[in-house]
Order: C-alpha cells, then sequence, then structure tokens
C-alpha cells in the first residue's frame, strides 16, 4: 500500500490499518491519532489539488487527484480512549498556575504557559495571575 498512488486508497484499506492497530499490535488508543492523521493528510490533499490558486493553463493534471477522502466515513474508537487518565485536579492546576513560577522560575513559567495552553478555559486562569 505504501506504493500505492493516493487516489488508489479506499476506506477498506484504511479499515485494514486501523483494525490491524486494534487487534495485533493492541493500541487501541493510538488507532484514533493515526485515523485523524490519515484524515488530514488526504483533506490536504483534496485541498491541494482543488484550490483555484494552483489552477493555471499550464498545470493540466491534478497532483494528488484525490476526489474523496477514503477515511472521512471510518468512525473514530471512542471506546477505546481512557479519557481522564492523567488529568489534573483542580488543586494541581491552582498549583501549577499560582506556585510554579515562584519556586520553578522559568521553567514554571513555561509549565504555566502549557497549562494555559492545554485545554483550560482561558477565563478561569487568567482571573488567577495577579
Amino acid at each position: 500500500m505504501l506504493e500505492m498512488p493516493a487516489n488508489e486508497i479506499r476506506p477498506t484499506h484504511i479499515v485494514d490499518i486501523i483494525s490491524r492497530l486494534i487487534h495485533e499490535v493492541q493500541v487501541g488508543p493510538q488507532c484514533n491519532r493515526v485515523r485523524s492523521m490519515l484524515s488530514a493528510a488526504f483533506g490536504w490533499g483534496i485541498k491541494h489539488d482543488h484550490n483555484p490558486l494552483y489552477q493555471t493553463k499550464q498545470r493540466k493534471h491534478l497532483k494528488y487527484q484525490l476526489e474523496y477522502n477514503p477515511v472521512q466515513n471510518i468512525p473514530a474508537q471512542g471506546h477505546l480512549e481512557k479519557a481522564g487518565k492523567g488529568q489534573l485536579t483542580d488543586r494541581q492546576i491552582w498549583e501549577v498556575w499560582h506556585l510554579a513560577p515562584t519556586i520553578m522560575g522559568k521553567p514554571g513559567l513555561v509549565a504555566q504557559l502549557l497549562l494555559a495552553l492545554g485545554g483550560v478555559r482561558q477565563e478561569q486562569l487568567i482571573p488567577g495571575r495577579r
């Protein structure tokens, strides 16, 4: 399949890959990441081929020749995710936000930045910094 042109890859190929990840390699949560990356790659190829900016009289063929995203109808395997695992408690968030910069200096500021960028709502964090 690595040698196949992108436009010849079908949903059955993607299902085979994800199925092997789940059943043979046994990396269930990672199968969703692989699915997302494949979907994004095919989506990028489609957007590239159909972008009017790249269409010229000299360019008469499409680079990837993709008409659809073969990943689009393959469902993510939500039941394989472990939601909440490794999630910080409210107390830990408070400690990183308020104490890390004082205790750790610049690395604490980086930890604070990562916390702010990590999905916590800004309106919950910004008022806490004085």
